[in-house]
């Protein structure tokens, strides 16, 4: 609401004033959302801070008391400096809970080696042909540590080729290379693997299991595994894993292709279980319900149970916590009789899952289900009315595209800085889309639960399901989206100022008209400013810039118009994506691979999957043989040059380079040679080891984790260039 001119002299009471609620202020005062505000912005700020993070406390205090008397009526003055008390007590909270958090995971042993394993298969996957068991109740044996109990910690283990032999509830043994998943890596917390509780990696060929007995498997993975078994005997292997996907939010059996497919399209938010599935849900629940003249009582316990139950099978993924809370909250408010309010909704629902663990905060899963649901809130409704002012536009249409762009709207910032890339047509088609897959998932899922429970009739129920979902899914499939993404650019830091334009421009804050442009002018001033000091590079002299992530490691050279990249062995292709389209690379003028015949003949291919490449450089002592018509091979035995800049292959698996006068050495980790290594400036190796010795780098740089010395797996990516002969060195 607008304040109008003289307001503030008119004294009058408002009904929905109370305790959650004062309303007709410059920005109106909602303790829920405060309070939620306070606990992620103390855990935030642990994140960035540590335990710094107290002296910002120190500051916010006195501004936040100030806020609170002046704008709150005088009859609750008496409350503002308890209240804000308690929101200073929320921010201790959360940070400190973070901070309890990180200790409590990384105050486990480190392991890395042979070890013996005992455990029990807690959960089994696939992820690119791979079986992934996870294993819980661990007994560990190390050589050096002697015998290790991790407690509620978990493994988990990697096996090539394998077939599903192993059964929930297995009581297995094993012995397996074991290595320790740190609480930071690659300059960012590894928030999925402390969900997870997921503290060991180990990889194992599959006969090297032996079972040692059954014990009771977790009971919402049973039904999971029931649920998915329904369904793949019941429909066509490709049907049955979206059906599955979408149910569960569990995509590890989808075709990569096709899942990627649905992803450039910007619509594989229907695999991510969340307010659309759960929503969806609630609504054919509670409408059969009230047709059998349930009492509202029963109504919200039988709700809450198979929602619960639900969310369980799904793995509790923050998503789907966040939405089952939102529907509690609307069940409760109605039963109570309540005026029900989505923004206040949203953050008791945020509230929640952040204190059932605050790590949540960095999962890219609840960070776009908080967004789209809050963008939804606070300029859902403001973009519908605007837009149904557009002459012959109907409410329902003016409501659907207010909805579909607020989401889009908010979500973007995390899309683009989490993926590299947003669908520059994901509007459209899930404007288009949504509709029909809301109703299509509505019938799935109840015939799918039908079928679990009446297994042997599954083929029948889920014949006319399967056949919905294949007609709504078919353009998505039959259609190339990858050409059309938003790519090459990040927010980073700038996302908080979209936010506060998005927030300033909503009818959440009562200013006037010129006041709310000139101040959004102003913020998209800032923000134009910090993204182009982020984004924006001059490679006139050259710049390397390090990319790794779990064995996936090379190097990129930009220089001018020119692009070379410098491949490390076997590189993952969703690592190879992200970092491309980040950094807008469309083609690859050089590609230079060190490493053996078959590491060139695997890299070649990932690369060639998102972008074009012109030369192929490898040294003349490689036994490859080329078999890529596109892409033209040149055997070098000395010096070759691209740009301003000269390389040498000392030998297939260490290459040479002048950097504008900085000798750079990139070596293998196996990497020997017979008549020594020449000495450099900076040294990148794949992980530590004696070669350095040889070189005598003034610098050191590895893609592994290596004792104080600078490694991408503890700083993230990291950019290198040279001014006044002197070798720069940017971490992430």
């Amino acid at each position: 609401m607008i304040r109008e001119r003289g307001e503030s002299k008119i004294k009058y009471d408002r009904r929905d004033d109370h305790i959650l609620f004062c309303g007709l202020r410059i920005v109106n005062f909602r303790p829920l959302l405060l309070a939620a505000l306070s606990f992620g912005g103390g855990i935030a700020a642990y994140y960035f801070l540590g335990l710094y993070s107290l002296f910002f406390l120190t500051v916010l205090s006195p501004i936040g008391c100030i806020c609170l008397i002046r704008k709150m009526r005088s009859k609750h003055t008496g409350s503002a400096l308890p209240a804000a008390a308690v929101f200073c007590c929320l921010f201790l909270i959360g940070s400190f809970s973070l901070g309890m958090r990180i200790a409590q995971f990384d105050r486990l042993p480190n392991l890395d080696g042979v070890c013996y394993v005992l455990g029990t298969v807690d959960e089994i996957g696939v992820a690119n042909e791979t079986q992934v068991y996870t294993i819980s109740d661990l007994t560990i044996v190390d050589r050096e540590s002697g015998e290790i109990n991790p407690g509620a910690y978990k493994l988990r283990v990697y096996v090539y080729q394998g077939e599903e032999e192993l059964a929930l509830g297995d009581r297995v043994a094993f012995s397996a290379e074991v290595t320790t998943i740190q609480s930071w890596e690659y300059g960012k917390l590894n928030a999925s693997s402390m969900l997870e509780k997921i503290r060991y990696r180990a990889f194992a060929e599959e006969d090297a299991f032996q079972v040692e007995g059954k014990t009771a498997a977790n009971v919402f993975n049973q039904i999971d595994l029931h649920l998915r078994n329904t369904i793949y005997a019941s429909m066509e292997t490709n049907n049955a894993s979206i059906a599955y996907a979408m149910i569960t939010g569990n995509s590890g059996f989808m075709d990569d292709e096709v899942l990627q497919n649905f992803r450039y399209g910007g619509v594989a938010h229907i695999f991510a279980v969340s307010g659309l599935h759960i929503g969806v849900v609630y609504g054919v629940l509670t409408f059969f319900l009230k047709r059998l003249n349930i009492h509202k009582w029963l109504r919200f316990f039988v709700v809450s149970i198979f929602l619960f139950l639900y969310v369980g099978i799904c793995g509790f993924s923050p998503s789907s916590v966040r939405a089952f809370i939102m529907c509690l909250v609307l069940l409760a408010s109605d039963v109570a009789g309540f005026q029900y309010d989505r923004l206040n909704s949203v953050s008791v629902a945020s509230f929640a899952v952040l204190v059932i663990n605050p790590l949540y905060l960095f999962s890219v899963g609840f960070q776009l289900s908080v967004a789209a649901a809050g963008g939804i809130v606070v300029l859902g409704g403001h973009l519908s009315r605007k837009i149904s002012r557009i002459p012959h536009i109907r409410q329902s249409v003016a409501t659907a595209v207010g909805t579909a762009l607020s989401a889009q709207i908010c979500t973007f910032p995390i899309l683009l800085d989490c993926f590299g890339y947003v669908s520059a047509i994901s509007f459209f088609l899930n404007l288009l889309f949504i509709p029909l897959i809301s109703a299509v998932y509505a019938v799935l899922f109840v015939c799918c639960m039908a079928a679990a429970i009446i297994p042997i009739a599954g083929s029948i129920i889920l014949f006319i399901p399967e056949y919905l979902l294949q007609i709504a899914v078919l353009p998505i499939m039959m259609l190339e989206f990858d050409t059309l993404l938003i790519a090459g650019f990040s927010f980073g830091g700038a996302a908080v100022i979209w936010y506060l334009i998005i927030w300033l421009l909503s009818d959440k804050i009562n200013f006037r008209v010129w006041v709310k442009a000139a101040g959004a002018f102003l913020l998209s001033i800032l923000m134009v400013a910090m993204m182009c000091t982020q984004n924006l590079a001059f490679y006139d002299a050259g710049i390397l810039s390090l990319h790794g992530y779990y064995g996936s490691n090379f190097v990129v050279y930009r220089e001018s118009e020119n692009t070379a990249i410098i491949s490390y062995g076997v590189p993952d292709a969703d690592h190879v994506e992200r970092v491309l389209l980040r950094e807008g690379i469309h083609k690859i003028d050089v590609l230079i691979t060190i490493g053996s015949a078959r590491d060139v003949n695997t890299a070649v291919p990932v690369f060639l999957e998102y972008a074009s490449i012109d030369d192929l450089y490898i040294s003349a002592d490689s036994s490859f043989v080329n078999s890529f018509h596109s892409v033209r091979v040149r055997r070098q035995d000395g010096f070759f040059s691209m740009g301003k800049q000269n390389f040498d292959f000392v030998n297939e698996r260490v290459l040479y380079m002048n950097f504008d006068g900085a000798d750079i050495l990139f070596i293998r980790d196996d990497a020997q040679s017979e008549s020594g290594l020449p000495q450099c400036d900076v040294m990148i190796a794949e992980k530590e080891s004696d070669l350095a010795q040889e070189c005598m780098p003034a610098e050191e740089i590895y893609f592994e984790r290596a004792l104080n010395k600078l490694s991408i797996q503890d700083s993230g990516d990291i950019e290198l260039s040279v001014q006044d002969e002197k070798v720069i060195i940017k971490e992430a």
